[in-house]
């Protein structure tokens, strides 16, 4: 019966687990996608203003085909061209730089705030959604009747219980805990058989203070 119910919980605390990265991994797609949108505006700014100052410095169509006439040399024409684009697409790779660091600060209309804002609300909805999964596997009626102490309740710890009791090392959930506890004082397994933080409290932690406000 111990056996079994250590086997319930421990999938249950699994799932847990795995909506908690689900949480977490929002947030960094979150955060990625608001840093991509900057990169690509900059990267548009850039070429955008590249393009035109090739256009602007580029000689009138009549002195640069008066150019072309026998005795000009390709490679002056060459240089020529070569010198503007390349100027241009410095000056085009600077205009990108310095506008995704006014974008990332929010110096400029259209910044890291406004494009976090705008993809927020879709965000929001995913991170609702596995937020209800989290609180109906909290709300478990086998967590409430478990005398397994919370700080045990993570998969870790969980394992190492369910392995003495399938080991006939413990025949008591008192005395699997008991060489839990003892197991954890050796350094080299320490963060092998717990964790710094149990499940339970992280989730509910992690409703209480969203990673996507």
């Amino acid at each position: 019966m111990v056996l079994d119910d250590c086997w319930k919980i421990f999938r249950l605390l699994e799932k847990l687990e795995v909506l908690i990265q689900q949480v977490e991994e929002l947030k960094s797609e979150y955060e990625e996608r608001v840093m991509k949108n900057i990169e690509r505006q900059s990267v548009i700014t850039g070429s955008l203003i590249a393009l035109v100052l090739i256009i602007l410095i580029l000689p009138s169509r009549e002195e640069f085909f008066s150019d072309l006439v026998p005795g000009a040399g390709s490679f002056d024409i060459f240089f020529k061209m070569f010198a503007i684009t390349f100027i241009a697409l410095i000056i085009g790779y600077g205009a990108q730089l310095i506008s995704h660091w006014c974008w990332k600060h929010d110096y400029l209309p259209l910044g890291q705030k406004h494009i976090a804002h705008l993809l927020r609300k879709g965000y929001l909805r995913k991170q609702t959604d596995i937020f209800l999964k989290i609180k109906v596997h909290l709300n478990d009626e086998i967590l409430e009747s478990t005398e397994l102490p919370q700080i045990y309740l993570n998969t870790r710890s969980l394992s190492y219980i369910i392995g003495c009791l399938e080991a006939k090392e413990a025949n008591t959930l008192a005395e699997a805990t008991h060489l839990l506890v003892l197991e954890s004082k050796d350094i080299q397994v320490h963060d092998v058989v717990v964790t710094e933080e149990d499940t339970i409290t992280k989730a509910q932690r992690l409703i209480k203070n969203p990673l996507i406000l």
